[in-house]
């Protein structure tokens, strides 16, 4: 086997996040899968099955509206009509945006921060051993807590909802970055220093890849977070984003306006999170 299609295997296993040398039963060759990256695909896939879980879940909401009221809990159909009243609102967007604002600048400030500390940490022992307790925590206080602080901090109507949320996703992202860089595989790292490569396609084509199995799932987790606790820092705070117009509508007793607003958040998550999947998503793998 030649020099460039072995090199050429280590990357791909390397982007699969999988030792060069593992038991059958923890790597499949054949789809360069490891037991950190699931299949897509599961036993009854299809549309059946999302769809039968769907309905039931709206037919118990329904149950539960007939039993405690409209007041307690609207209709699905109630709630439909909201969101579709929303949709076409002209102050849905400015809302929706700011409320995406707070989220992922929050992400990008407190996730970028935990990221270098994590890998610095995993990288560096003495380092990890330094940060992990005041990690542990920050990722202990209530995330309601540090709304009350950042009101304090910064006033309402300043930073309070990015500087929380900040404060909750540095956490899961410093885990993440920190067990990718500790669970480096010293069979490719020894084989880069065979190879003689440089520093850059050693960080690009093996320590990247490597990083990303961890990362993925940390960012995944981190995003959702991001939007809950940004969420929470408006009703909190009367921000105007969708926070704010929820504190409105609990004012008013107007709970389906609520869960429209809430249906709107979790759809724009969705989409979120669906381009955050193919963003990260392995690529396709040959087998030389």
């Amino acid at each position: 086997m030649s020099t460039a299609c072995c090199w050429n295997c280590i990357r791909k296993r390397s982007a699969a996040g999988c030792p060069t040398t593992t038991s059958s039963s923890t790597f499949d060759p054949g789809t360069g899968r490891g037991p950190l990256i699931p299949a897509r695909g599961v036993p009854g896939g299809g549309l059946l099955a999302p769809a039968l879980g769907l309905g039931g879940f709206l037919l118990l909401w329904h149950l539960v509206h007939v039993d405690v009221g409209a007041l307690v809990l609207p209709s699905p159909l109630a709630v439909a009509r909201r969101v579709l009243a929303l949709a076409v609102a002209p102050g849905t967007p400015e809302a929706l945006a700011r409320t995406a604002a707070d989220a992922l600048g929050g992400l990008a400030a407190g996730g970028l921060a935990g990221l270098l500390l994590g890998v610095a940490s995993g990288a560096l022992p003495p380092l990890g051993a330094a940060l992990r307790p005041v990690v542990t925590v920050i990722l202990g206080v209530p995330h309601i807590a540090w709304v009350v602080l950042a009101l304090l901090w910064f006033g309402p109507q300043g930073l309070a909802p990015g500087v929380t949320v900040a404060l909750a996703c540095l956490p899961v992202l410093f885990a993440g970055g920190y067990h990718g860089a500790r669970a480096r595989d010293p069979d490719l790292t020894e084989m880069a220093r065979v190879f003689a490569l440089g520093p850059w396609q050693r960080a690009t084509e093996l320590a990247l890849p490597q990083l990303l199995v961890h990362l993925a799932p940390a960012f995944a987790t981190a995003l959702g977070l991001a939007f809950k606790v940004a969420v929470m820092a408006e009703v909190l705070s009367g921000g105007a984003g969708v926070g704010g117009q929820v504190a409105t509508a609990r004012a008013y007793l107007e709970t389906d306006l609520v869960l429209a607003w809430i249906v709107l958040v979790v759809v724009l998550l969705l989409a979120l999170d669906a381009m955050l999947a193919r963003l990260l998503a392995p690529g396709g793998r040959r087998r030389c």
